[in-house]
């Protein structure tokens, strides 16, 4: 199974739902086809995925499964996402490569200055680069936060656990977004 393209349709989501800073779209679909994947031919696939995330077997899926499911997301896409944003392949991603994907990508509510608040706060040595462990600090720094929107959505009856059934239902909507490309 593919936890970055977990983590990757979790963030499209809910920047979809919440109107987050940047649309993950084009990153996602640069993913997939980076990794050459292929289409979805059953929803065994969701049911796999879940099993995997409910670490302790009890057919639901707690808040913190999910989290420390997304952190090896993060941990198995920290290469590929940095690739991408280093347009120049000298190993760091600078403030105008940063700008420059993200500017493309982000919503007609982005602005500037967001892009370089955002780049500032992931920038912990202020040398106007993105290391691959600035980069993969700052996303494992906001992760929380999302993953406490993400498991909001997840969990549409509000019970404090996912189901199967919301988890299927959370990752049909996630294809039906992205297209039929595999995620797992």
């Amino acid at each position: 199974m593919n936890k970055f393209m977990f983590f990757c349709t979790t963030l499209l989501l809910s920047s979809v739902v919440n109107a987050q800073l940047f649309d993950f779209s084009s990153l996602i679909q640069e993913e997939l086809l980076d990794e050459q994947i292929s289409d979805i031919d059953d929803n065994n696939t969701f049911t796999e995925a879940f099993n995997e995330i409910d670490t302790n077997n009890n057919k639901q899926l707690e808040e913190y499964e999910l989290l420390k499911y997304q952190k090896s997301g993060i941990e198995q896409g920290k290469d590929a996402t940095h690739k991408i944003l280093d347009s120049d392949n000298d190993g760091n991603v600078s403030k105008e490569e940063f700008i420059r994907f993200y500017k493309k990508r982000a919503g007609k509510n982005t602005s500037i200055t967001d892009l370089n608040r955002t780049f500032s706060d992931a920038d912990t040595d202020k040398n106007n680069n993105l290391s691959k462990d600035e980069l993969n600090d700052y996303r494992h720094k906001n992760l929380e936060i999302q993953n406490h929107e993400i498991f909001g959505l997840m969990d549409t009856n509000q019970d404090g656990v996912i189901s199967e059934d919301e988890f299927d239902y959370f990752m049909n909507i996630a294809e039906g977004v992205l297209g039929n490309t595999q995620m797992f």
